[in-house]
């Protein structure tokens, strides 16, 4: 576990990347066009107001990318940056 704590407002994400999705009417999503949208998947390390391992969208533009004492990269976004979050089936990664 990394030793990298947030403070107050702030949430560590571990970064992820995910399959192509059809959204609920069946439409085909696919990631690349998601990344075209400077749209990121994460999933939430630690931090207040988000369950642990919950996967969350944000800008990619609103993280800070930085690196823990074992060099495994992680982002800190703010929690107002979040645009949705969802619960998931970790087999759907």
């Amino acid at each position: 576990m990394t030793t990298i704590q947030p403070t107050s407002g702030r949430l560590l994400v571990e970064k992820i990347n995910r399959k192509d999705t059809a959204t609920a009417s069946g439409i085909l999503m696919p990631s690349e066009t998601l990344q075209e949208e400077n749209l990121m998947y994460g999933r939430v390390v630690k931090g207040e107001g988000f369950k642990e391992g919950v996967t969350i969208f944000y800008s990619r533009y609103s993280a800070t990318k930085v690196v823990d004492d074992k060099g495994k990269e992680y982002f800190i976004i703010s929690k107002d940056d979040v645009m949705a979050s969802e619960e998931y089936d970790s087999t759907d990664l």
